[in-house]
């Protein structure tokens, strides 16, 4: 089990949003200790920070607070349970969260387990993956990340088309969120037998995400002091739900508002749809 949290926050200032992250990883560690880390696309360029450590620790490291003193509108974060592919310390930090391609400039984060045994022994393999993107770690959830980037060289047109084959050829269970350096104002969303929940506010048109609601709630919670005694949790008015099981959601941010004053363009739809072409002719199990 591992924890999921960020936001998409176009009109937030700087100290709100280093904030907002770091409660959203203290949050998820509820979910996973072993290690943290986040992503953010800036300048057209990939970025990401990850340490085999609990969140509480990461949140207070000197690297933390340089990588977050500016951040973009879109940030994901993840905080991982190891429960496959290695230990999570600093010497085998290939096999935390997130999983970035120096190659494609993608990011997936992931919570559940899959089967990926197989997968890598078609590596180089007709119809198998490509060793143009080799594995570099030994967890489960790097799979997805060399999926997709084959995807994207076989045809895919689409961060979609490629997350949604990937999707249908592998089994587990997941919620994954996906970032692409040359598509900044995107960001993916996957859940198949795991949460995931995405929190609107109406009032200050900002997305959260999280593994569970209560990781955004807890995350977003501001205390007023009165009387050096009493204290009132407050929370901003927000909308919930649930990412669709067995769906791909897509969040494309507006550089600025459209004609109906929205900020935000939402997309989704099944990966196992009725009638689709398969990059890969595997059957899923």
């Amino acid at each position: 089990m591992c924890g999921i949290g960020g936001f998409i926050a176009p009109g937030a200032k700087s100290e709100w949003k280093r904030t907002l992250i770091t409660n959203l990883l203290r949050q998820a560690s509820s979910r996973g200790r072993s290690a943290t880390g986040l992503a953010y696309v800036q300048d057209g360029k990939m970025c990401f920070l990850k340490a085999g450590e609990p969140a509480d620790k990461f949140v207070d490291s000197k690297e933390f607070k340089e990588f977050t003193e500016k951040l973009p509108p879109i940030v994901m974060g993840h905080a991982r349970a190891a429960t496959g592919g290695g230990e999570a310390g600093p010497e085998d930090n290939l096999n935390n969260h997130p999983f970035v391609g120096e190659k494609s400039g993608i990011a997936v984060v992931h919570n559940g387990m899959i089967d990926h045994s197989r997968w890598r022994k078609t590596v180089g393999k007709d119809k198998g993956l490509s060793g143009k993107y080799p594995f570099t770690g030994h967890t489960d959830s790097e799979l997805f990340l060399r999926f997709v980037e084959n995807n994207m060289d076989d045809g895919s047109t689409t961060m979609i088309d490629a997350i949604s084959d990937a999707c249908w050829n592998i089994t587990g269970s997941y919620a994954l969120g996906w970032l692409k350096a040359d598509e900044p104002n995107k960001i993916w969303f996957v859940r198949h037998n795991n949460p995931m929940v995405i929190g609107y506010s109406p009032k200050h048109k900002f997305m959260v995400f999280g593994s569970t609601k209560a990781i955004i709630e807890d995350s977003l919670t501001e205390y007023v002091f009165f009387l050096d005694w009493f204290s009132e949790a407050r929370l901003p008015h927000m909308i919930y739900e649930e990412v669709v099981e067995d769906s791909i959601l897509e969040v494309e941010l507006f550089d600025k508002p459209d004609a109906n004053g929205d900020l935000y363009n939402v997309t989704q739809e099944s990966f196992i749809p009725a009638e689709k072409k398969h990059l890969h002719s595997h059957v899923r199990a």
